[in-house]
């Protein structure tokens, strides 16, 4: 009995399929319209385009009408589209390719 949840040709597929979507969302720099989305992908391109040494305390930097440290959810949830940003893919873009791989 096999334990894998996906068989290799699956993963391939499943691999294509998330690269042919990421491919799309950054060549026609695709924006949310839901504020929340929209929201964590300004929140991330503006810690991408920022030092390393701000990753670690994102600020809200006038979202929203806000200021100040931005607490209402982990660091965390911004690493992974700012590390992408980072290596070159557009930075408002990453957010939504990471919540595509989610």
């Amino acid at each position: 009995m096999s334990t894998r949840l996906l068989s290799p040709a699956e993963t391939r597929i499943w691999a294509a399929c998330f690269a042919v979507v990421a491919i799309v969302l950054v060549l026609t720099r695709f924006t949310s319209a839901d504020p929340d989305s929209a929201l964590h992908a300004a929140l991330s391109a503006r810690l991408a385009d920022g030092p390393v040494s701000g990753w670690i305390a994102p600020e809200w930097w006038g979202e929203w009408n806000s200021t100040g440290l931005y607490r209402e959810h982990p660091v965390g949830v911004f690493l992974l589209p700012v590390v992408l940003g980072a290596l070159g893919v557009p930075t408002v873009q990453a957010s939504y390719v990471v919540g595509v791989g989610a």
